[in-house]
Formats: C-alpha cells, sequence, structure tokens
C-alpha cells in the first residue's frame, strides 16, 4: 500500500493498453503539477519508475493479481483502495493540460466531486436504460455523471457513496459504472459538487490534440485517438513494450471505430480535418482506400 499522505491523483490501469494510456496521462499530469504525488493500481508486474516522469519518493504502485476484466470491481472501491487523504481519481484515457492542485481545495467544502454530463445519456447506455432508485425513475431521465474524474476525500459520507457505489454495481451486473454511480450520489448524504466540463473534456470529435484547448483542465479522449496522440502513446510503448504490437493493434482499432463514426456524421469541412489527420497514418489511409474501393464495388 501507498504511504499515506495529505493529497494526491490515483489511477487504474488493468491490462497493457490502460497502463500506457495511464503513463501518458501521469506524464501530462507531471507537466503542470509536477510536484503533486501519483498512485498507480495495476495487475501488470511492469516498472513505472524506467519513465522519466516517474519519482520514485512520491509516487508508488499498487499491484494486484487479478483479471482485467475485474477492473470495475477496484474502481468502485478506489476509496477504500487511495492511500490519500484527498484524492483525484482519473481515468487512464486522460491528458491533463492545467494544474489541478488547486482542485483539492474544493474538499475544504465537499466531500465528493464529478463532472455533470449536461445532455441525457447516449449508446449502449441509453439502450439499456436500466431502472433506478426501486424502479421509480430511468437512467436516461435523470441528470448523471461521468465516472472518468472523482474529486474526494475519507470522511464518513464518502465512504458511505463509494460504499453504495459499489454494492448496487454488483447488483446491476452492467458493464458500465456510471448508472449505479448515479443512483449513489442520490441515495448517499455526501455532499457532492458538480463539476463543470472543463474538468472532464469529453471528446467526441475530429481533431483535438496537438492544438492548445482552451479552457480545459483535464481532456478526456475516450479512445477518440488522432495521429498526434497514437504517437504520443506508442512512445510510451516503446519504454514498456514486449515487441507484441498489442498497443499498435489496439491504437489502429480504436482508430477504425473514430473514423467510421465521425466520417459518417461531420460536414465536407470537417471530413478533410479528419483525412488530413489520416494522411500521416499509413494504416488508416490504407483503411481509407480500402473501404472506399468496397464502396465502388458495392455500387
Amino acid at each position: 500500500m501507498c504511504e499515506n499522505k495529505d493529497y494526491g491523483v490515483i489511477y487504474l490501469a488493468f491490462g497493457y493498453e490502460y497502463f500506457v494510456m495511464a503513463m501518458l496521462s501521469i506524464k501530462s499530469l507531471k507537466n503542470v503539477s509536477k510536484d503533486i504525488p501519483v498512485c498507480l493500481v495495476t495487475n501488470l508486474d511492469k516498472d513505472p519508475s524506467i519513465y522519466s516522469s516517474w519519482n520514485n519518493e512520491k509516487d508508488k504502485v499498487i499491484r494486484v493479481e487479478d483479471l482485467s476484466a475485474n477492473n470495475r470491481f477496484y474502481k468502485t472501491n478506489i476509496y477504500d483502495i487511495s492511500p490519500f487523504y484527498k484524492s483525484l481519481f482519473l481515468d487512464c484515457d486522460t491528458i491533463v493540460l492545467e494544474d489541478i492542485t488547486p482542485s483539492f481545495k474544493l474538499l475544504e467544502y465537499f466531500d465528493c466531486a464529478a463532472s455533470l454530463i449536461p445532455e441525457p445519456a447516449k449508446g449502449k447506455q441509453a439502450k439499456l436504460n436500466p431502472a433506478l432508485l426501486s424502479g421509480d425513475q430511468n437512467y436516461i431521465d435523470l441528470p448523471h455523471w461521468n465516472t472518468g474524474v472523482i474529486l474526494f476525500k475519507k470522511n464518513k459520507n464518502s465512504k458511505e457513496l463509494f460504499n453504495n457505489w459499489c454494492k448496487i454495481f454488483q447488483n446491476m451486473e452492467f458493464d458500465f459504472d456510471q448508472p449505479s454511480f448515479l443512483e449513489s450520489v442520490f441515495v448517499s448524504n455526501t455532499k457532492f459538487l458538480s463539476l463543470d466540463n472543463r474538468w472532464n473534456r469529453r471528446v467526441n470529435q475530429w481533431k483535438y490534440y496537438g492544438e492548445k484547448i482552451s479552457d480545459t483542465i483535464v481532456l478526456h479522449y475516450m479512445f477518440s485517438i488522432d495521429n498526434n496522440l497514437k504517437v504520443d502513446l506508442l512512445e510510451v510503448d516503446k519504454k514498456f513494450s514486449d515487441n507484441d504490437n498489442k498497443m499498435v493493434e489496439f491504437i489502429n482499432s480504436k482508430r477504425v471505430v473514430r473514423y467510421k463514426k465521425f466520417s459518417s456524421r461531420q460536414s465536407f469541412f470537417q471530413n478533410i480535418d479528419l483525412i488530413r489527420d489520416h494522411i500521416k497514418d499509413t494504416f488508416m489511409m490504407k483503411y481509407i482506400i480500402k473501404n472506399y474501393l468496397r464502396k465502388i464495388i458495392e455500387k
């Protein structure tokens, strides 16, 4: 267990791909908050100290022997795992753009905080639309929070929230942890603060990385990986890889999904930006040309 400290950032990285993303996130964190301690919880036997952003005097690793598929059990138990009195939990697929140290001041007034999602739930979670609060409400009808950035302190109220989250998540038996987090906020006595989008800027667009993004503290790219981000992730991969191309294959699969998603939804000029990003990526150019030819043949 990590040494007890007043505040710090905690990551949960189960599986090699998530470990690489976490290490890049830590690098971005140390660029703007260099003195803040980090605790990395992982099921891998990798040594983060070989990476230049890691500080052996301040940063610690908690290693867990468990399957990557069980990562959300540990996420919902992150309150008990964290060694810090005040903690900022960050998902691995985040880039920290501004100093996050001031965020801990918020915990002088609140027990816990997370970013409120301003629009109704979409995608798979909306299709599942679980009934919450003893069946009185449906998930898509309620305000909800993204759990990729969670600020909390150790006290009775926060412990109640996280205990409820873990229990409700296990009872729901969903792959997603946000519906159970929503219900735990509703039924707990926690003094809860809804953060604005600066603290968890969720990116669902064709380009963003490598440019100065205004008014953003934490960028949450959620696998929307552009070419610049791909390059940075593969630089981290070089430090830890066993030369099995696992990270390359993972990134390429996410970029294909990103291309399919946005090429059909954006305007002509936005698609130019999307293709311009892919021109630098040999894999994606081959995919785009092959996909284009397939469509011509089908016609």
